[in-house]
This record gives structure tokens, C-alpha cells and sequence, in this order.
């Protein structure tokens, strides 16, 4: 498992990533399109009638993502790159509280989406990435094979409005959790800033759902199977640290 020191490296390299910008290696299909543009130079370097960016020398890769930077790249899918609709990635202090919405009720993640399958734009595949725990969270998984999930920080959700939001936008359910290894980014399509966070990284975790009549309370279901109504989030993690209790049976008179 990771360490604290390798996981805050794990979200460090994410949000170089994002922070990094264009990567001109992504985008050895537009060199045509480049070459044509006044730099011709670059057939000089072609391979069996192809021409990749791993095959030029460094000042003229410079020159092909100054002039990426001009051209409309984004184009809307999942394919995407990330670092196209994610912007000023920051690495967040380790224990943070956060919440991910979601219109299942489960007990912990199990699946997500990667760098090479549309982290950008997730919601666009219908098809999420199933996560192994013993790889997710090891050094062997490189960045681009990390399974990553969604979340909201819980400092974002002050009133009860700030919940229906983002139910009404993600779904009717809150997966309140901790981890190590969030990273804050803007997603420029949702407006909004979002957490990322590697999955199965998540720890203090409870599912809860709100109440249909009165929004402002908190429901959670026990290992007992006992419903108990909080009236805020403070009051849950209070309950997640004393040990879960189970609610004290009523004396039948």
C-alpha cells in the first residue's frame, strides 16, 4: 500500500499533469495540419510515411505546441486529454472531508475512470473503469492507469441549497468520506470546481441519503440495520468517530 509520502506524490503528479497544459504528444495527428502551416521541415522527419512527434528534434516540438496553443484542439469528447477542460490543479492537505453524489447506494467504490478513458468528460461513458485496490493504490499503477473518482469538498456544502445542487446535477445519495490524496481542479464545461482523488483511497466512509420532507436531515443506515437521523454533517462525523454506535433500544414500558 502507499504510504502518505508516495500518495501525496500520486497527486502531485496528477496536478503537474493538468497543470503541464498541452502536451504536444498528443497530438502527432495534427502535424500535417502544422507542416502545411509554414513548417514543411517537418517531412523531413517522416517514418515509413508517417510523422510523430517522438521523431523531432526539441526546437521544432517547441515551435508545434506554441502553435497547438492557437488552434481550436478541444473537441468535446472523452478522448480528450484532460488538461484540455481541467485547469489550476492543487494538491489538497491530507484528512480532508468530501462528498460524492450518486443515485446508488453502496459502501465503497468500486469502479471509476482514468486519464485514457475520458477522466475529462466521465460522465459521457456509461461504462466505468472497474478498480483493483491492490493495484489502484500502488506504485506499479502509472498515472495514466490510476482509476480516479469524483467528489465535492464537504467545506462546499454549508446549506442545505448547496446539497440540492449538486443532488439534483450528480444524483440523490452522499458518500461522505476522507482521503489523503485529493487534488482540486476548475473543470471549465461544469463551471465548478472538483475533487479527484485516486480510488480506494477513501477511508470513514458512509453512505447517507436525505430526507424526502425535510432536506436538511441526514439519514444513515448501520451495520445493524438501524436508520439514524443527524441533523448535519458534524453531528456524522462525530458518530464515524466515536466508533458508529448503534442507537440505544427504547425500554417497552
Amino acid at each position: 500500500m502507499r504510504t502518505r509520502r508516495n500518495a501525496a506524490n500520486a497527486a502531485r503528479a496528477l496536478a503537474d499533469y493538468i497543470n503541464a497544459g498541452i502536451d504536444p504528444f498528443d497530438f502527432s495527428h495534427l502535424l500535417v495540419d502544422f507542416a502545411e502551416d509554414g513548417h514543411e521541415e517537418v517531412f523531413d522527419f517522416e517514418h515509413d510515411d508517417e510523422v510523430y512527434v517522438e521523431n523531432l528534434p526539441e526546437a521544432l516540438v517547441a515551435d508545434f505546441k506554441e502553435w497547438l496553443r492557437g488552434q481550436p484542439i478541444t473537441q468535446g469528447m472523452p478522448e480528450d486529454p484532460a488538461y484540455l477542460h481541467f485547469h489550476d490543479a492543487k494538491v489538497l492537505s491530507p484528512g480532508g472531508w468530501y462528498v460524492h453524489f450518486t443515485n446508488e447506494y453502496f459502501n465503497g467504490f468500486d469502479r471509476g475512470t482514468t486519464l485514457d478513458s475520458g477522466l475529462a468528460l466521465s460522465t459521457w461513458r456509461k461504462q466505468k473503469t472497474r478498480v483493483r485496490c491492490d493495484v489502484n493504490l500502488t506504485d506499479d499503477s502509472s498515472l495514466h492507469e490510476t482509476v480516479f473518482g469524483f467528489a465535492v469538498r464537504l467545506q462546499e456544502l454549508t446549506r442545505a441549497h448547496h446539497v440540492r445542487h449538486y443532488q439534483e446535477k450528480y444524483g440523490k445519495n452522499l458518500f461522505l468520506f476522507r482521503t489523503d490524496e485529493a487534488v482540486l481542479m476548475y473543470h471549465v464545461g461544469d463551471e465548478e470546481h472538483q475533487v479527484l482523488f485516486p480510488i480506494c483511497s477513501e477511508y470513514d466512509a458512509v453512505m447517507m441519503h436525505v430526507d424526502e420532507y425535510d432536506s436538511e436531515k441526514l439519514t444513515v443506515t448501520t451495520k445493524g440495520y438501524n436508520d439514524i437521523e443527524f441533523e448535519d454533517f458534524d453531528d456524522v462525523i462525530r458518530w464515524i468517530e466515536q466508533g458508529r454506535p448503534e442507537p440505544e433500544e427504547e425500554e417497552s414500558e
